[in-house]
């Protein structure tokens, strides 16, 4: 009886939860109905890429029975990893963070984080994966900045920015899982691609998830990549519309008091989110650096 009970109140809870992500989904996108981008994100032939169950081995290493997620809307979904270089000859510790620009408090200001990014499910969308994206992070950005987005242009204008070739017209590759998309997330973010890192000689690799974020609006794993090496691993130089620098930080150039990083194109702040602030401080103690 309890077993039957739970199958209903799962098929209840995935019935509600399908309900409620296309609700929003058509929520977002009805401000503009005559627009041919809303008609043709509203009337895909198949919506299962913005709502897909996957099982808990994507996304965590046992623990839980699995979990729905949406592309990008209700539910972000994704990873934010800490990558450590030891250095063997000199006994430093050094971490990767990368300065992206970000709108916060409706302000749009250069800040320091770690590679984060979301996981990359199936996605069937006529509508090019780069637009999508593009498209989507602008809407966010107007929305932090307190103004009314229009769907039917952002979407039209990144469609002719991906005709004219102003977009990287890169295949859309598809996570297995939150491994694979921090994997992911550090190559484009910083050019460093930890498989291949791995093969090298005198290279030691190994990863550990160090924090999880859960809530109905996120599902996140933070995740610790330790590399050791008599050398540090060069890194591709980025100035996008996503990460203006990426750089192997000395330890003691993170400040906790200030909350700051001095970087060789300056000082930024760090992401001014409490759960960057804490793993922050937890690695860094780990590591044993008082700062």
């Amino acid at each position: 009886m309890f077993n039957n009970l739970m199958k209903k109140t799962v098929t209840m809870s995935v019935i509600l939860l399908t309900g409620y992500c296309i609700g929003k989904y058509s929520e977002q996108r009805t401000s503009n109905q005559s627009g041919y981008a809303v008609n043709v994100i509203q009337n895909q032939p198949d919506l299962s890429w913005r709502l897909k169950y996957f099982p808990a081995g994507n996304f965590s290493e046992g623990g839980r029975d699995g979990l729905w997620v949406a592309r990008f809307k209700p539910r972000y979904t994704g990873t934010a990893v800490y990558v450590v270089f030891h250095e063997q000859q000199t006994n430093k510790n050094y971490l990767l963070l990368t300065v992206q620009e970000r709108v916060i408090n409706g302000q749009k200001v250069s800040v320091c984080e770690p590679p984060t990014g979301f996981f990359n499910g199936q996605y069937p969308s006529v509508i090019p994966h780069v637009v999508s994206e593009s498209s989507e992070r602008e809407i966010e950005n107007q929305i932090n900045l307190g103004k009314q987005p229009n769907y039917t242009q952002i979407y039209l204008h990144f469609m002719n920015e991906y005709a004219l070739g102003k977009l990287p017209k890169e295949p859309y590759i598809i996570d297995q899982n939150l491994l694979q998309t921090a994997y992911r997330e550090i190559k484009e973010e910083a050019g460093l691609d930890i498989p291949d890192l791995q093969k090298e000689k005198g290279i030691i690799v190994s990863q550990k998830i160090i924090d999880e974020l859960e809530t109905p609006e996120v599902y996140s794993i933070i995740r610790q990549i330790d590399i050791t090496g008599d050398k540090l691993p060069t890194l591709v130089p980025k100035d996008n519309d996503e990460v203006k620098h990426n750089e192997w930080i000395p330890l003691q150039n993170i400040n906790m008091d200030t909350k700051t990083v001095k970087t060789s194109s300056g000082i930024f702040p760090l992401k001014p989110y409490d759960k960057v602030y804490e793993d922050m401080k937890i690695l860094l103690s780990t590591l044993g650096s008082s700062h």
